[in-house]
């Protein structure tokens, strides 16, 4: 928010913070002192002509606002438009429009792309496990002759494709930790440059390995097990 209607007060500057702070939706209000506002600015648009005429004192003091929800914007714009001390209410969310539209279309693209996907791995290990139980058939079949149980026989199909698939997911694990590390932590530092990007952190990427794991297992598992119900009949 931008002090107007004169320069604000400093029991104006007071009561907005603490008004802020008493909302619910606040999640966090950082100050910008115009020493800080002319350092930013002189961050972002150094090049410009404009920059070189502008001093810290033509800079505007503001609250920066973290919403919890950024969705209740107007929360905050209808309590704070028009008050003594505030010039206006910004939203940057709506600087950004396009840029967010992009990234929920780049985003239910991805969704898309990841059903599909699934799809496939499972037509993939459906047939890999027929193919395997057709090209063992006469031992399978001599199996039920002699009295073993349906089960019996699927058990070693079953871990074959759990084996195959724990290995599929550990290496998915392995290229997602690198993954992580080389575009983010390391290699092009992004995590520094583009500090607008709130990029995936270490905690969402560990936790997710666990789950990487037993997906990788159970499917392959489920999908043979009801794939040889069928062709292991004698």
């Amino acid at each position: 928010m931008h002090c107007a209607k004169g320069a604000v007060t400093e029991d104006q500057k007071k009561q907005i913070r603490t008004d802020l702070g008493k909302m619910p939706v606040v999640e966090k209000v950082t100050y910008e002192s115009q020493d800080e506002a002319y350092k930013h600015y002189k961050e972002q648009f150094g090049n410009s002509p404009l920059a070189g005429s502008l001093t810290p004192d033509q800079m505007q003091e503001s609250y920066r606002i973290k919403l919890k929800d950024p969705q209740k914007y107007q929360v905050i714009a209808s309590a704070f438009n028009g008050r003594d001390g505030v010039q206006s209410v910004q939203d940057q969310k709506g600087i950004l429009d396009n840029l967010f539209q992009l990234l929920n279309l780049m985003n239910r693209g991805a969704l898309g792309v990841m059903a599909m996907m699934l799809i496939v791995a499972l037509l993939l290990i459906v047939n890999t496990v027929r193919v395997s139980a057709f090209s063992r058939r006469r031992e399978t079949g001599i199996m039920r002759l002699v009295g073993a149980s349906g089960f019996y026989i699927q058990a070693p199909f079953i871990a074959e494709a759990a084996v195959a698939g724990l290995i599929g997911g550990g290496l998915a694990c392995v290229a997602l930790v690198v993954g992580r590390y080389f575009t983010i932590d390391h290699g092009m530092e992004l995590s520094h440059k583009l500090t607008l990007i709130n990029f995936v952190g270490w905690d969402a990427v560990l936790t997710k390995l666990p789950l990487i794991l037993a997906t990788s297992v159970l499917m392959p598992s489920l999908a043979a097990f009801f794939a040889l119900r069928k062709y292991l009949k004698v």
